[in-house]
């Protein structure tokens, strides 16, 4: 069996946008409610109990060419006027368009997306998975970790065919249970590093010492700390004006009155770049926002890899193999090993985007003597999860 790569044709911190969402044809189910005849009844039940082994347990080797993978997402594929994407979204979407332009021989067409699934509606959730597992998907990617329960919830409650089945569900994430269910995450602190480091020279370049940094929440501040070291690193006297954030809009406002000259945060917000007014910003987890006015860039996931590793390693499991004596070995009651997945920026998992027409002269240079560092292990940094450093102030 041919194993697939992804091969990406920029070096990282210098990689282009994302390629455009794909236009893959979504697949659904109708259901018969008329009543039928008792003779045709009879050819169903015939041919149900032949294809019955054709499905999630079949013996045909699954291939590039007839794999069916699912994808369950919050928001949706495809831009629209009135439509504000997620982060889930976006970099689960990111990471299958990425897979399928860099030549690693999977096409569109062999994606089964649902789209617009609340993570906070667990039936919605568990409505998807059950849906998709009933199109014959071997690999379900479910774009958000709230998808969890639904996931837990559907297995446990499945027949034993579906358990033992060739079903993969792989959630961002989530809880791994040494079977069918696996999780994958990435540390995204070195990209945030680097793009303390951009917006430390943005701000040096105007010479106002004030960054401006939005949190979701004050439970984590390890993003926080490293995003401030970063820009101590090029810019000693900065100081970051930190606030959980209550109202995007608002909070913007506030930042800029209070003199910064630089808005970031460590989540994905439309809103930052519409309401920073006169400030620039860095965005966080995916470069969509790089062609706004203002743009510095923004730290970013790259899955593309470990969607593909995860593929291979379902086709790689499916192929029919024989022991020594020439004797095939009996799988049906095993399963891929598909381990769960903590990236980091070394192991690719994470980059800086693209440098912004904001970035002040100098950026990438000093950009790329810092990955270099952090690629070559010679550069390692213990952040706190829970206090700031010095030149930090936190507005809860």
């Amino acid at each position: 069996m041919e194993l697939l790569q992804v091969v990406h044709s920029t070096p990282a911190g210098a990689r282009s946008a994302s390629v455009a969402a794909t236009d893959a044809p979504a697949f659904t189910t109708t259901l018969p409610n008329d009543k039928i005849p008792v003779a045709p009844l009879v050819l169903v039940a015939v041919l149900c109990f032949a294809l019955a082994s054709c499905s999630m347990v079949d013996d045909t080797d699954i291939t590039k060419d007839n794999i069916k993978i699912g994808v369950v997402l919050p928001g949706q594929r495809d831009d629209a006027d009135d439509y504000v994407p997620d982060l889930s979204t976006l970099q689960c979407v990111s990471a299958i368009n990425d897979l399928i332009s860099f030549g690693s021989g999977i096409n569109k067409d062999r994606f089964r997306y649902i789209e617009h699934v609340d993570p906070s509606n667990e039936q919605a959730a568990y409505d998807a998975i059950h849906s998709l597992t009933n199109q014959e998907c071997s690999i379900i990617f479910l774009a958000d970790s709230s998808y969890m329960s639904a996931v837990n919830k559907y297995v446990s409650n499945s027949s034993s065919d579906v358990q033992k089945s060739k079903v993969q569900y792989i959630v961002f994430n989530g809880e791994d249970n040494g079977k069918n269910i696996h999780s994958y995450t990435a540390n995204i602190s070195g990209a945030v590093y680097l793009s303390g480091i951009a917006a430390g020279l943005k701000a040096k370049e105007l010479k106002v010492p004030k960054i401006g940094y939005l949190l979701k929440s004050a439970d984590n501040l390890t993003l926080l700390n490293a995003f401030a070291l970063g820009a101590e690193s090029v810019y000693s006297e900065v100081k970051i004006d930190a606030r959980v954030c209550k109202d995007v809009k608002s909070d913007c406002h506030t930042l800029v009155a209070n003199g910064n000259v630089v808005i970031a945060s460590d989540f994905y917000s439309r809103e930052i770049a519409d309401n920073r007014e006169d400030a620039f910003f860095c965005g966080f987890g995916s470069d969509k926002l790089a062609d706004c006015e203002g743009f510095i860039c923004a730290p970013r996931y790259d899955f593309a890899q470990y969607y593909l590793n995860t593929i291979n390693e379902v086709l790689d499991y499916d192929n029919v193999e024989y022991d020594e004596n020439g004797k095939e070995i009996d799988k049906s009651n095993a399963l891929p090993e598909i381990p769960a997945y903590n990236g980091d920026y070394k192991g690719g998992a994470t980059y800086l985007s693209r440098l912004g027409t904001a970035a002040a002269p100098g950026t990438q240079e000093t950009v790329d003597k810092s990955e270099a560092m952090i690629l070559n292990g010679t550069f390692s940094q213990k952040v706190s999860a829970t206090v700031p450093i010095a030149g930090i102030t936190l507005a809860k």
